[in-house]
């Protein structure tokens, strides 16, 4: 997780608790005609931002970085969506399924 978001986002971070847990099973969302073959389990964790150096855009695909607060989640599209939910809340550990 700390070399992922060095890599990503040029960030130092504390990696915190478990919060959540998806499942993501491709063929049963919209975009089921490209990941009809694709099952992962993906984890999301508590982090602290330590340092953050200048922004590192590392990946050829990616536009730009942009810190948010937290509240604005509700207003922009992430996934999975059903996730906007328990982070704003502050419910944690969760299994949240297959969603997206």
């Amino acid at each position: 997780m700390k070399r992922e978001c060095l890599e990503e986002t040029g960030a130092i971070i504390k990696v915190g608790n478990l919060r959540y847990i998806r499942e993501y099973i491709g063929r049963n969302h919209e975009f089921s005609s490209q990941h009809k073959n694709v099952h992962q389990v993906e984890f999301f964790f508590t982090c602290h931002l330590v340092d953050q150096n200048d922004a590192i855009l590392a990946d050829d695909h990616q536009v730009g970085i942009e810190w948010i607060p937290i509240k604005s989640l509700e207003t922009i599209r992430i996934y999975p969506q059903e996730l906007t939910k328990y982070i704003l809340d502050n419910h944690s550990p969760v299994y949240l399924g297959d969603v997206n």
